[in-house]
């Protein structure tokens, strides 16, 4: 941008306006999700806390921080079902466990303390991100005007018809990681199986409707444009169902989702929970997951998908757009796009 700007080089600023424009969305998406995981900061830190690859965050919260191998990664036994190789060991509470192994009653208190402060910090954290990603934000959008001031509109809009249908090879994309996503949906015996299947079927459909829209663009044909449009509006009207049972599953699934011990274990299992014990087992089981964790991620994610969907939108709308403006030049016998 600033070489462009120093050159007063179109190329190099158009580059950079759509670079811009490429970026917003994912920006925007990870903002999103940054406000959103400190809902959930504190069940990802529970779960993640014994793992090998938290042994120095653990070195950093535990105090001492001498224990950040042994009391410090008491096991959750006192929120969940006791496994059987506990029960074999005489282990029905983290006291036992604590005693135990070290002849000591303070485990649970030492790795409760040290979670908290995880949390503490990792909220600063959370604020620190948001704030640097809003100034991003605005700085993104200043940028925006400014290229548009120095580009002029006219210049822009003959650029959007080249751009704009491979612009649409990122909705294709998150489609696609929306099935993959997903997929383990299609597995578990509850009412949303079909959520991967849309993903799906939206990301077939792109894929087919993208060499029509450079196709006719290319060839000047109103009809073919014409059903590139409404293909594209069809897409949209998908991924604004997506995005409104996205959100709304959000809420509902921590609501009126009552799963039982079994379902709420084999979500656990295919989403691969880290911390889960029994998954291979048969059935899978995975007492370490609480159902209000289980769910808790479930909205995360639906609300995830919802704002996905919702920036998938905005592009195939700039295309919407675009194929609009092309088919009234074209009904005034005149391009300004050749």
């Amino acid at each position: 941008g600033m070489r462009g700007a120093h050159l007063v080089s179109l190329e190099l600023l158009l580059t950079y306006f759509w670079a811009i424009i490429v970026l917003i969305a994912p920006l925007l998406l990870g903002l999103f999700a940054v406000f959103n995981f400190s809902f959930y900061s504190r069940i990802w830190y529970k779960h993640q806390w014994s793992t090998p690859n938290f042994y120095y965050v653990r070195r950093l919260f535990c105090n001492p921080s001498s224990t950040a191998n042994t009391k410090c990664v008491a096991p959750l036994y006192d929120q969940y079902s006791v496994l059987n190789d506990d029960i074999a060991a005489g282990f029905n509470s983290t006291t036992t466990w604590c005693l135990y192994l070290y002849n000591a009653t303070d485990c649970t208190q030492i790795r409760d303390d040290a979670i908290n402060l995880a949390v503490s910090w990792g909220t600063v954290l959370i604020l620190a991100n948001t704030i640097i990603g809003i100034s991003s934000l605005i700085l993104m959008v200043f940028a925006i005007y400014i290229s548009v001031e120095i580009l002029t509109a006219p210049v822009i809009t003959q650029s959007m018809l080249e751009i704009s249908n491979y612009l649409l090879l990122i909705p294709i994309c998150t489609c696609v990681g929306q099935t993959v996503g997903f997929w383990y949906v299609g597995k578990l015996a509850i009412q949303y199986t079909w959520i991967p299947s849309l993903y799906l079927a939206t990301a077939v459909a792109q894929v087919c409707v993208l060499p029509l829209g450079i196709y006719a663009g290319r060839m000047k044909s109103r009809m073919l444009l014409r059903a590139y449009m409404a293909l594209v509006l069809m897409i949209i009207g998908a991924l604004a169902v997506a995005t409104t049972v996205g959100w709304t599953l959000a809420t509902l699934v921590k609501v009126d989702f009552s799963p039982g011990r079994d379902t709420i274990d084999e979500i656990a299992c295919n989403k691969e929970l880290p911390g889960c014990s029994g998954c291979d087992e048969n059935p899978p089981t995975c007492p370490e997951w609480s159902t209000d964790d289980v769910t808790t991620l479930l909205s995360l994610d639906f609300r995830l998908t919802g704002m996905v969907s919702a920036l998938s939108v905005l592009y195939l709308a700039g295309a919407l757009i675009v194929g609009a403006l092309v088919d009234n030049s074209l009904a005034n016998y005149k391009s300004d796009f050749v």
